[in-house]
Parts: structure tokens; sequence; C-alpha cells
């Protein structure tokens, strides 16, 4: 979660680098990182003695949820 939260803010910082917090765009770091966390948990298909969890792209997308929280200040 930790991982997937430090990734939502660099993503989050690269894409809105020039903008004011107002015209930020919040969407589009969160779909990169949602899409990572599926290609990462398919590519443990290929990895031995890994495997794959749909429970693990929900955690790495709590993760996403609490750095878009605290980038937005709510906690």
């Amino acid at each position: 979660m930790t991982v997937y939260g430090i990734f939502y803010f660099l993503v989050y910082r690269a894409i809105n680098i020039n903008k004011p917090r107002t015209q930020a765009n919040w969407q589009l770091p969160f779909i990169i990182t949602a899409v990572y966390a599926i290609v990462d948990e398919f590519h443990q298909v290929f990895t031995p003695s890994r495997h794959p969890s749909p429970l693990d792209v929900g955690f790495d997308l709590i993760g996403a949820s609490i750095a878009f929280l605290r980038i937005y200040r709510y906690i």
C-alpha cells in the first residue's frame, strides 16, 4: 500500500507540475496507478512461487486512495 501511495503521489506531481490545485487532474494518475497494479498482478503469473490476486490490486488502490486523500487534505 505504501509503495502504491508513493507511486500515485509521484504520478500526480508529474502530471500536474504546472497547474494550480484548483485545476489539478486526479483521475489520470489514479487510472495509471490502477493499470500498473493490474499489470503487476498479471506479471506474477509468470514469476515462480508467486500468484496473482485481485485482493492485492484492491490493497494497492487503497494505498493510492490514501495518497489522494492526503494530497487534498481530507486526512
